[in-house]
């Protein structure tokens, strides 16, 4: 019993870690789009470049295979963003 669920708890990190590879990309693309539109509230200078360092940190995680941590930066920004 244990085993099988090691072998589940192992299938299920396998797709997770894939379906977060694949979100990094479309939510880069959506951070992208509303730095280039209109924001309300809109976001102050600080919180410009705030964004664009945490969004150039979730790339760098996610070209390492890091996409959880990757997704975790994504998601700070888009709390940030209002998005």
């Amino acid at each position: 019993m244990n085993r099988g669920l090691l072998v589940l708890a192992a299938v299920a990190a396998l797709f997770s870690s894939s379906a977060f590879a694949d979100n990094c990309p479309s939510v880069m693309k959506r951070i992208d789009a509303a730095m280039g539109g209109d924001l309300d509230p809109p976001l102050r200078g600080d919180q410009i470049d705030e964004v664009k360092r945490l969004r150039k940190e979730a790339e760098a995680l996610h070209n390492e295979g890091k996409h959880e941590a990757s997704m975790a930066k994504l998601d700070q920004i888009r709390k940030m963003m209002g998005i």
